[in-house]
């Protein structure tokens, strides 16, 4: 019996470790403002995400629904075209995974999204996330 509970107790304690780890790390990213990929590439590059710097201060600014889908912008971002969304910066700029910085000249989030994926649809990798979350749409 004490084995069990022994054994039990550790699993227990081992599980609220791994649990607690990654909330706090969670919260630390969100009092940092930056909210994590929900997906990452595997292209090869050194960074296997996007990052979108934005001078919004407010992540549910980018929780309105995309268009014609029941995807938020945040969703659609961070899962569909693998990007890490930075708030409060200087100005809207997205980072490719090759280290390439594109200035945006959209300010409004719906505006940034989209033309965050006109961007990646002209990259070499991008060009095939943008057809999956296109047929994504179509489904």
């Amino acid at each position: 019996m004490n084995k069990f509970v022994t054994q039990n107790t550790l699993t227990f304690l081992t599980i609220m470790l791994i649990f607690s780890f990654n909330f706090s790390f969670s919260q630390t990213d969100q009092q940092n403002n930056r909210f994590p990929p929900l997906q990452f590439a595997d292209y090869g590059f050194k960074k296997n995400f996007r990052v979108l710097k934005t001078t919004h201060s407010d992540i549910n600014v980018f929780n309105e629904k995309y268009p014609n889908t029941d995807y938020t912008l945040d969703y659609v971002l961070r899962s569909f075209f693998f990007i890490s969304i930075h708030l409060s910066t200087s100005q809207n700029t997205l980072i490719s995974m090759d280290g390439t910085n594109f200035k945006l000249k959209s300010n409004k989030p719906i505006d940034i999204t989209n033309e965050v994926i006109t961007l990646i649809g002209g990259m070499s990798s991008g060009f095939r996330e943008v057809q999956n979350f296109n047929k994504n749409l179509n489904d």
